[in-house]
């Protein structure tokens, strides 16, 4: 019972890195990030409950969030277009982080691994970006040659009005692909 924060912690890590093996959005995906994201918000209330809070546990915390951000990082912004407020959030998100780094080392002559409310407060921004962020895949395949001339043009208008919808033409399966933030 006394170690049972940091595994719930460390299996946020692994959740974490196994979420590099899933297409961005996918069930999968969105179930490790719920997994992670639930093991961050109970790992500290059990370590408190059980008494078993550690400098351990503090700092492998500190890394399973750091992990987390860095994944969500590395899978989000090749999959999107971005829009200005993401970019806004995310640089808030990680102001807030340097400056908690860098207060705490003038503080403390140390990194540190405390969890400040600003360093909760991240936390719980990062852990909603991705469910704020409506993703939509749609497919499909005109059923003759006058179709698929009136789906391009309306492809076309489509891409020109809206910067965040994108396509991808699928040649193995002779489709295009239209994904994007609605």
């Amino acid at each position: 019972m006394k170690y049972i924060a940091n595994i719930i912690t460390a299996c946020r890590i692994v959740c974490s890195v196994l979420l590099l093996l899933f297409p961005v959005f996918s069930p999968a995906y969105y179930s490790l990030y719920l997994l992670a994201g639930f093991s961050d918000m109970i790992d500290g209330v059990i370590a408190r409950k059980t008494n078993s809070v550690s400098e351990f546990g503090s700092k492998l915390d500190t890394i399973a969030d750091s992990v987390l951000f860095a994944v969500c990082l590395v899978k989000l912004l090749p999959a999107l277009t971005i829009p200005t407020y993401i970019l806004i959030w995310m640089g808030v998100i990680a102001v807030i982080k340097i400056i908690n780094v860098i207060s705490g080392y003038i503080v403390q002559k140390r990194f540190p691994a405390e969890h400040t409310v600003l360093n909760k407060l991240t936390g719980v921004m990062l852990f909603i970006l991705p469910l704020t962020i409506p993703y939509v895949d749609l497919r499909y395949k005109a059923v003759n040659k006058g179709d698929e001339d009136k789906i391009s043009q309306a492809l076309q208008k489509l891409l020109t009005e809206d910067l965040t919808l994108n396509h991808v033409n699928d040649k193995e399966n002779s489709q295009t692909l239209l994904y994007g933030i609605s």
